[in-house]
């Protein structure tokens, strides 16, 4: 039987999501989730801008309730906080707080230590083929309609 794109993919994700908790909590990180530890890095990257919901949900592909969730969440543990848009009166902008911004630098080390065990014993050339076919396949999803894919 042929091995299926789509489950081995799902299943990396799933692993490489467990092993992301379960370093933020070796790091004492016990709150911070491996996608909460995605957002601080992305808006510590982005911090020179306004970012809103909007950007999280098109950057990670994530549905508009479960950034509302997120956001909430992120919000309560007190790592980031929300600001009114002087040009939109119904937009709030997402920032790190002084802990949201400690707190990603703790991450970063243990994101950086998973990337390295994801990364053992794969040359360059082979990460680079995995990173433009993941890509790839990306873009073709992207480019399906709704019902295309029965199509």
């Amino acid at each position: 039987m042929q091995s299926s794109v789509g489950r081995e993919i799902k299943m990396l994700s799933n692993l490489i999501m467990r092993k992301l908790d379960a370093c933020m909590m070796e790091l004492g990180l016990d709150s911070v989730t491996a996608v909460n530890s995605w957002v601080l890095g992305y808006l510590y990257i982005n911090s020179d801008r306004v970012i809103c919901q909007k950007d999280i949900e098109k950057e990670f592909r994530l549905a508009r309730s479960t950034v509302a969730g997120l956001v909430k969440l992120m919000e309560k543990k007190g790592l980031i906080e929300r600001d009114d848009v002087e040009s939109d009166a119904r937009l709030k902008s997402l920032r790190l707080t002084k802990k949201g911004e400690q707190v990603h630098f703790v991450a970063i080390a243990g994101m950086e230590r998973l990337e390295e065990k994801l990364r053992s014993g794969i040359n360059e050339n082979e990460i680079n083929s995995f990173i433009k076919t993941a890509q790839k396949m990306r873009d073709n999803l992207n480019k399906c309609e709704k019902g295309e894919i029965y199509d």
